[in-house]
């Protein structure tokens, strides 16, 4: 059985494999305890079936987290692993990257609390997949390259990491997201004084 089950986009692959890595590093997990079917050294092995062996994952992982962003929306596949992780009523946890927004969630998963991927709130995905997995909480200062790294790579393009630290989404946001990149853009300029 693996621990944890990361659904994603072949296209957010190098953002995947930084929030592996981040989880190993920071959970104390061997790599083929993560299944991130992108990431070559969290990949199925030689020879698996992949369709039952990717549905017994989905099914069995104790930790599930859905990569969301506006890549992964468009995913046929990672709307199948949600959809099949969520029919579970198991842990899934949507974390939302590169710009997506709260209110681009559809269907059930709507439900659910999502997580961004900014500093204090992967600090406490990291304290709650350790309770999960039944482990202390781990020190912050364990992870700290390989969260700066997944953070960097997380932020919407063109913006800083302390604008979009602090962005927070408006909830009445079209679903194109027009009107928060229109707000986080004068947000960054402000900060660029431009």
């Amino acid at each position: 059985m693996i621990d944890v089950f990361i659904s994603h986009s072949k296209q957010d692959e190098k953002l995947a494999e930084a929030l592996g890595n981040f989880l190993r590093e920071a959970l104390s997990l061997k790599p083929e305890r993560i299944r991130c079917t992108s990431v070559p050294m969290y990949s199925l092995h030689g020879g698996a079936r992949t369709e039952s062996q990717l549905r017994a994952e989905i099914i069995e992982a104790k930790c599930f987290i859905a990569l969301i962003t506006p890549v992964s929306l468009k995913s046929p596949w990672v709307l199948i692993e949600i959809g099949a992780r969520w029919a579970t009523d198991k842990q899934l946890t949507p974390l939302l990257a590169k710009g997506a927004l709260v209110n681009s969630l559809k269907g059930p998963i709507t439900s659910l609390h999502a997580l961004r991927c900014i500093e204090a709130e992967i600090h406490k995905l990291v304290r709650e997949m350790a309770k999960i997995l039944d482990d202390d909480p781990p020190l912050e200062s364990t992870y700290r390259r390989t969260l700066n790294i997944l953070l960097n790579l997380a932020k919407p393009i063109g913006a800083s990491p302390s604008t979009f630290a602090s962005f927070s989404p408006p909830i009445t946001t079209p679903d194109d997201g027009s009107a928060a990149w229109a707000l986080l853009n004068e947000k960054v300029k402000r900060g660029l004084g431009q």
